[in-house]
């Protein structure tokens, strides 16, 4: 497995591309609502889900809940980028696992031929799921991939400066997935002392040292 500074995970061996959390349409929702947002950052991820799709010869693409943010309206943007993105890579295999936003949002156009699925979805050693489980929580026979959390901590830089980044999250029983999407913000990790945090830097990942994760 792979963990891509894009905020994915990569399944070579399946040809598979895992993410979490694009919140596609996140933007459109707030000019609706009168905010100001600018298109840039939409454009942005699709962009990099097409650079990673065709970097790996991805077959496959899971996300982890929350694909779109919000019910879109024919007149959306991200409804357009979509299809643009669809018809490029109409051969590939799309599964959603469902998450919150999902459920408000309702089903993706029938046209892009998305597979939605309930959690938990079983795919041989995983389980991948939107809301990630307890310590000791059954996870359904697997070692867990979620999202949700929108994972991220804050990273010490030069002169006393600090910044903070989206990360991997990764506990003995899971692992939580960054947010893919570029605008949606980040949770706090609380990462027990043998946990594994990963964070994710402008062109690599960097696993940091445990003492800096407690």
């Amino acid at each position: 497995m792979v963990l891509d500074a894009r905020r994915a995970l990569v399944w070579p061996a399946r040809k598979t591309v895992i993410l979490a959390d694009p919140h596609i349409g996140k933007g459109d929702t707030f000019r609706r609502a009168g905010i100001p947002v600018p298109a840039r950052a939409a454009a942005a991820d699709f962009d990099r889900l097409s650079c990673l799709l065709s970097d790996y010869g991805a077959q496959r693409l899971v996300v982890l809940g929350d694909f779109l943010h919000a019910r879109p309206d024919s007149a959306d943007d991200c409804i357009e980028r979509l299809h643009d993105w669809r018809r490029r890579f109409a051969s590939l295999e799309v599964l959603i696992v469902r998450g919150n936003h999902d459920a408000h949002a309702g089903p993706p156009p029938s046209a892009l031929g998305l597979v939605s699925v309930d959690e938990p979805y079983a795919d041989g050693p995983f389980v991948y799921r939107h809301f990630p489980v307890g310590t000791g929580v059954d996870s359904q026979g697997g070692y867990v991939l979620a999202g949700h959390l929108h994972p991220g901590i804050t990273v010490a830089l030069g002169a006393g400066g600090a910044r903070r980044v989206p990360c991997f999250h990764q506990s003995d029983h899971q692992m939580v997935l960054p947010a893919f999407g570029g605008f949606t913000g980040t949770g706090r990790v609380r990462a027990a002392t043998n946990d594994g945090v990963f964070a994710v830097g402008r062109d690599r990942v960097i696993a940091l040292p445990r003492p800096a994760m407690v």
